[in-house]
């Protein structure tokens, strides 16, 4: 079930937003919001990591969390990101990569902001990460994302995660290899992203850096701004291309001061011209 009608842009490319682009994600994260929530998973998940006797996450500061999955994780999805930026500048000379120049700006520019979206919404969040809550020895109270925010507490900007981002902001992959319709790329950057994004939910919730619902609001957020990015990309600027009753070359004369479209003067096969505008035998128009 399509929700927009897809656009060819060229190349073999079809730029398309089905209703389960828009819908699905909404639902599957509502489901796993109220199971981690409401069922009480968010916290007991946390509580699983965390070590009452010396009231802290062991592997807050371990060496495979601290560093490889996070520091170097996250310096290497710069890096990816980074070479998005160039090889879009290289589209703008390189005559082979033009064909993909706005494709590779979608890309670059659906990861930024859907990184950029995370952390807007990250520094104006009350929500505190695990470890500075009372529950596991800090001193903020636990707040749920529909909870009323008492007045003395200030900002927790915890939710969404941030490092996920890291992950989950390469959406935009998947919509690029759709978009050139090669289907089985686009599974494999989709379970990649996914299950990229998972792993790194893991690391900061064993590091006690942050509940597993911060995750989902995250996977969310990268999502719908990679759609957005998309629709305002392509299938806007198809449509203001495609307006009804543009002038086609090929059919009519079109004539910019009037906006009028003339029909360009018949012609007819040698031998055929109608009598009417055949000149009568021994007649000579002459001046005198």
């Amino acid at each position: 079930m399509s929700g927009a009608r897809p656009h060819s842009t060229g190349n073999g490319c079809t730029a398309e937003i089905t209703l389960q682009d828009i819908i699905l994600p909404t639902l599957l994260a509502a489901l796993l919001l109220a199971a981690f929530l409401y069922l009480g998973l968010d916290i007991g998940l946390s509580a699983f990591f965390f070590d009452p006797a010396t009231g802290r996450f062991p592997l807050e500061h371990d060496w495979l969390h601290e560093n490889l999955l996070h520091a170097d994780v996250k310096q290497a999805v710069r890096r990816v990101v980074s070479l998005m930026g160039l090889a879009f500048l290289a589209s703008l000379a390189v005559t082979r990569l033009k064909p993909y120049r706005r494709l590779l700006l979608f890309v670059l520019a659906a990861s930024l902001l859907s990184a950029s979206a995370v952390s807007t919404f990250k520094n104006a969040s009350y929500q505190a990460c695990p470890f500075s809550l009372t529950l596991f020895g800090g001193t903020r109270p636990y707040i749920g994302p529909f909870d009323p925010v008492p007045a003395e507490i200030g900002l927790g900007r915890c939710s969404p995660g941030g490092h996920a981002a890291s992950a989950f902001s390469l959406f935009p992959l998947y919509f690029a290899a759709r978009h050139l319709r090669r289907r089985r790329l686009a599974t494999g950057m989709f379970w990649f992203v996914m299950l990229f994004g998972l792993l790194l939910t893991y690391v900061q919730v064993a590091r006690g850096m942050h509940l597993f619902s911060h995750q989902i609001w995250t996977a969310l957020i990268c999502w719908y701004v990679s759609l957005a990015t998309y629709r305002l990309i392509f299938l806007t600027s198809n449509r203001r291309g495609s307006k009804v009753g543009a002038p086609s070359p090929h059919a009519s004369h079109f004539i910019p001061v009037t906006g009028h479209a003339v029909p360009p003067a018949p012609t007819f096969p040698t031998g055929l011209t109608p009598l009417l505008l055949r000149e009568p035998a021994g007649r000579r128009d002459s001046l005198t």
